[in-house]
């Protein structure tokens, strides 16, 4: 009876250990620019000035309260920078970008 107990308590953790899987770290400044370099062919300009907003948010970011509001203000600065058809390439990458994320369950 007893070794049945350990066997289900051992099964019992070792399925809560699977159970909590990490999310993955969100990229950083850098790799968000390179990634927006090869996709939207960023101009040196532009890089220094995607830079610049990116930093100007940094600490902002750091406050969940206050990070929706500051990506949206980093999204129309940075939508700012770019040409005509920079710009619709960057909506169309941003929508299916949204249209791949899993759908957030609501909270209870």
């Amino acid at each position: 009876m007893k070794k049945i107990f350990i066997m289900l308590a051992m099964v019992a953790f070792t399925s809560m250990a699977y159970a909590q899987v990490k999310r993955p770290e969100p990229p950083t400044t850098d790799e968000i620019i390179e990634m927006a370099t090869k996709e939207l062919g960023l101009s040196d300009e532009q890089v220094i000035e995607w830079k610049s907003i990116h930093e100007k948010y940094a600490d902002v970011m750091k406050s969940r309260k206050m990070a929706k509001e500051a990506r949206a203000k980093i999204d129309n600065e940075l939508k700012a920078t770019l040409t005509g058809n920079q710009l619709e390439t960057y909506l169309e990458i941003k929508k299916e970008r949204e249209n791949q994320r899993p759908a957030r369950r609501p909270r209870e």
